[in-house]
């Protein structure tokens, strides 16, 4: 039978398999002759039992997910991953299904040497996995408190003990790895999900909506060159930002978010560069501000449709129905707003926050971090 099929557990007296619990997780039990022979030794089934080559599982019951598999958090939000990822050196702890174990255990030694065996082996694998994470762990706990936005590497050198350019080297450094870990929670979902989540106020007249979109700009310090200047001046803010296409499901869940462009950038040309017309399926309509009427053409070419207020002709007055359906879309693409306060709400990117010129490069990560733990939180509409 086809093992990427059927799964069962190699657990003695365990019976989950894919069939009896399609639910559960079988986890891979590792090639590595070592720590194959650990799995097993714990699970109290003898390693010669299984060829070195064979394919073997365990299944959930047997983990500490939580704490023993990397996508933990990615698994019980989604429901569902492609790969699972254990942690190095995790081993097998549970094993409720064995209530006889010492009677059981297929080795020749007895209950208490093995016992004493097991233990061993679980302290020297805690102390390899101390040792292998404890530089990335001294970086990485460096919780910043809540700070005012002029606040500088320099009050996080005396808080911590540490040099203004270590303070600043962990920053750079480790943002780019949890962007890298967020970056997965922007997911971008087909048609049938976003209309099984429709929010009730969009299944009369706008049950099509697939995404809200609209502009992001975060303030920066004024560039010393003089072209950098005005690629990054905004009429609209009257400063130098770097501006963002923000991109929502109708009820609230980030689905795109492009790289930083400068302020100057009109948002036309903004959807036309930064690649979210390729991320759009065939048949979707955008909601949007007035502003982006003139991307209609650009998506009648993709066969996908805008929903937009109507435009204002200078000199005439709005019918009632236009005005009707300005109110509904305004009613509706208020969320994509509410969308960008909570990205605000985070210090670094706050309303009136100026962005360090040297940070800028990190800025993408940053806005990607924010778009990321806005996802894990709870639902924007209540239905």
């Amino acid at each position: 039978m086809d093992t990427s099929f059927y799964k069962c557990c190699a657990v003695p007296m365990c019976k989950s398999t894919s069939i009896r619990t399609p639910k559960k997780l079988f986890i891979h039990v590792p090639k590595n002759a070592q720590i194959r022979r650990k799995w097993l030794k714990l699970a109290k089934r003898h390693p010669a039992s299984l060829t070195p080559k064979s394919t073997s599982y365990f299944c959930e019951d047997h983990f500490d997910l939580q704490n023993d598999m990397e996508n933990y958090v990615q698994y019980t939000t989604m429901g569902v991953v492609g790969r699972i990822r254990m942690r190095p050196g995790c081993l097998p702890t549970k094993f409720a299904c064995q209530p006889m174990r010492a009677k059981t255990f297929t080795d020749d030694c007895r209950p208490a040497a093995a016992k004493r065996q097991r233990l061993v082996l679980i302290n020297e694998c805690e102390e390899e996995i101390k040792a292998a994470t404890f530089q990335q762990s001294e970086n990485l706990n460096i919780e910043v408190p809540n700070q005012d936005e002029d606040s500088k590497f320099s009050e996080l050198s005396d808080e911590f003990e540490i040099s203004i350019s270590y303070a600043c080297k962990i920053f750079t450094e480790n943002v780019s790895k949890i962007a890298e870990v967020m970056r997965p929670f922007i997911v971008n979902l087909d048609k049938a999900s976003i209309k099984r989540c429709l929010p009730i106020a969009y299944r009369k007249n706008y049950y099509n909506v697939t995404c809200i979109i609209d502009c992001l700009e975060i303030e920066i310090q004024t560039p010393g060159k003089a072209l950098h200047q005005a690629l990054t001046w905004s009429e609209y803010k009257k400063t130098n930002t770097i501006k963002y296409l923000i991109s929502s499901t109708p009820n609230g869940l980030v689905n795109y978010i492009s790289q930083g462009y400068g302020g100057r950038i009109s948002d036309v040309c903004l959807v036309e560069n930064c690649g979210f017309l390729n991320s759009l399926p065939i048949g979707a309509h955008v909601m949007a501000d007035r502003g982006f009427k003139h991307i209609e053409t650009l998506l009648l070419g993709i066969q996908c449709k805008l929903i937009r207020p109507p435009s204002i002709v200078s000199g005439n007055k709005l019918s009632k129905e236009e005005v009707k359906e300005t109110k509904k879309i305004a009613s509706l693409r208020i969320h994509i707003e509410r969308v960008i306060r909570r990205v605000r709400e985070f210090s670094f990117l706050k309303p009136h926050a100026c962005i360090n010129k040297y940070l800028i490069g990190r800025l993408d990560d940053v806005i990607a971090i924010a778009c990321g733990l806005i996802n894990l939180q709870n639902s924007l509409i209540n239905k």
